[in-house]
């Protein structure tokens, strides 16, 4: 798999992950996670997801809005966005503005596979391993 093509993956997989419930989005990330893997996925491939077909100008531009909406909360207090995934009406909006980006994409039923396994030591937790795979068996 080249280089551009795992980071389309992922751009995808945060996606999904984000039009998601509360549950599946804590499950697979934190808020903060969120945000940074989104930015680090697409900010520095964006002329290249352009070049080589991946999104259209208005898909890129629909993924540049929802980093922007990201980018306005960053390090602000935000009345409890960063703290409150659950039920903030931002990330009622980020949910409704990520279903769009995948129904645009004809993507709309893409979902993920989220396998989370703890490691322990003297039956302590020592890490957490949170794997996400996209499934597309519905498509």
């Amino acid at each position: 798999m080249d280089y551009l093509q795992y980071h389309y993956g992922e751009l995808l997989k945060l996606l999904v992950i984000l039009s998601s419930d509360y549950d599946t989005q804590l499950t697979a990330y934190t808020e903060e996670e969120l945000a940074i893997d989104f930015e680090n996925e697409l900010l520095p491939n964006v002329e290249s997801f352009i070049e080589e077909g991946y999104f259209s100008q208005e898909v890129i531009s629909l993924l540049l809005d929802v980093d922007h909406f990201f980018e306005v909360r960053s390090g602000r207090d935000c009345n409890g966005f960063w703290t409150n995934l659950e039920s903030h009406p931002d990330w009622v909006t980020l949910r409704l503005m990520a279903k769009n980006i995948l129904a645009k994409l004809g993507l709309e039923k893409l979902k993920v596979h989220i396998d989370v396994k703890n490691e322990y030591d003297n039956n302590k937790v020592i890490a957490i391993k949170t794997l996400v795979e996209l499934d597309k068996s519905d498509l």
